[in-house]
C-alpha cells in the first residue's frame, strides 16, 4: 500500500492527465431493476446519435479488467459529479459501482449495483417512476471527429461528431432527460428528499409543497397549494 491515499477523483484526473474527457448521454430504456439485490440493468451505450448529436461506437470502448475502467474504479456517479469542482467532497462520490458489463454487438448492457445509503434508495425510486431516464458515459477518445460520409448516411445529417474508439472512464447517471413531473411527485410524497430533487431540477423545486395526510378543508387546500405551485413551473397545464 502506498502513503499516499488517492481519491478516485486524483485516479481519474492522473488516468485523463492532459486529455480531455467528455460525456455521451443517451435515454435510458428497458430498464429491468432488482430492488433486492439494489440492481439497475439496462443499456449503457448504444450505436445511436446522442441527445447532443454525437456517437460512440461501443465496439471501440475499451473498459474491461485489463482497462482502466473495470480494471481500476467501476465508479458509477450523479451527473459526472466527480468533476465538479465547486460541489463538496461529499456530493463528488460514486453512487454505485459496476458488477459487470456485457458487448451485446451495437450496444453495452451493464448490471449496476446502487449504494445502500439513503440517495441510493432515492435514485431507486426515481428510476422505477421512471423520473430518471439519462444515462451518460463519460469517455476519453483517441480517435474521433466529424462524421465521414459513410457515417453521415448511417447516423443522420444532424450527427457533428462520432467516437470510433477510446477509454471509458465512468459512467453516470444523469438528470437530461429527466421526466419533471415524476420527480415532483416523488418530493410531494416524501419519497425521496428536496435536497435530491434540486440534483436533477436546481431552482424549480424551492417553491413545491410536499404533501402531508390530512383531512377536510385542509386537505382541499394543500392541493391547491400543490396543484398551483407545479403549475407555475409548467408541470400541470
Amino acid at each position: 500500500m502506498t502513503q499516499t491515499a488517492w481519491t478516485l477523483q486524483d485516479r481519474h484526473k492522473a488516468f485523463c492527465g492532459d486529455r480531455h474527457s467528455k460525456s455521451v448521454r443517451h435515454t435510458l430504456k428497458n430498464v429491468a431493476i432488482d430492488h433486492d439485490q439494489r440492481l439497475v440493468k439496462g443499456i449503457i451505450a448504444a450505436d445511436v446519435i446522442d441527445l447532443e448529436r454525437e456517437v460512440i461506437i461501443p465496439k471501440g470502448l475499451r473498459y474491461g479488467p485489463g482497462h482502466y475502467f473495470m480494471g481500476t474504479t467501476k465508479a458509477v456517479y450523479l451527473d459526472h459529479s466527480w468533476a465538479d469542482k465547486n460541489a463538496p467532497a461529499s456530493e463528488r462520490m460514486p453512487v454505485a459501482v459496476c458488477r459487470r458489463i456485457e458487448d451485446q454487438g451495437d450496444h453495452l448492457f451493464a448490471q449496476t449495483r446502487i449504494t445502500k445509503l439513503t440517495i441510493g434508495d432515492e435514485i431507486l425510486t426515481l428510476i422505477e417512476e421512471e423520473a430518471l431516464r439519462g444515462l451518460s458515459v463519460g469517455v476519453i477518445g483517441d480517435d474521433e471527429g466529424p462524421p465521414t460520409s459513410y457515417e453521415l448516411k448511417r447516423y443522420g445529417d444532424t450527427c457533428q461528431n462520432v467516437i470510433r474508439t477510446g477509454d471509458m472512464l465512468e459512467y453516470s447517471i444523469v438528470s437530461m432527460p429527466c421526466n419533471p413531473s415524476a420527480v415532483l411527485k416523488c418530493l410531494t410524497e416524501n419519497r425521496i428528499r428536496r435536497a435530491t430533487a434540486s440534483i436533477f431540477m436546481p431552482g424549480e423545486v424551492s417553491t413545491v409543497r410536499k404533501s402531508y395526510p390530512v383531512s377536510g378543508p385542509a386537505k382541499v387546500e394543500k392541493t391547491i397549494l400543490l396543484d398551483r405551485d407545479l403549475a407555475l413551473i409548467g408541470v400541470l397545464g
